[in-house]
């Protein structure tokens, strides 16, 4: 839970793909593992996604796995990485 905890608010409690705070949600922001590989718990495979997010990158693994590649070499932002990529 302490890691959990330790990456939401790395990332601001915001969900890295579609940007909103975890406030906004209606639930705590699940911590998804950018390789798919849930014994990876290094920091820099992990990100804060909402649960809807979480669902959707799900689909299509390796479209999301490669996106997530680039932005983990990225910092962290007040904003969220996906929408620093993409220009939102």
């Amino acid at each position: 839970q302490a890691l959990k905890d330790k990456i939401r608010a790395k990332y601001n409690f915001t969900c890295q793909k579609c940007g909103l705070q975890e406030s906004d949600h209606y639930r705590r922001l699940a911590i998804h593992h950018i390789d798919y590989d849930k014994t990876n718990n290094a920091e820099g495979n992990l990100i804060p996604l909402g649960s809807t997010c979480n669902s959707n990158v799900n689909k299509e693994r390796q479209g999301w796995l490669a996106l997530f590649c680039q932005l983990r070499i990225r910092e962290p932002r007040a904003s969220y990485i996906f929408g620093a990529l993409t220009g939102r």
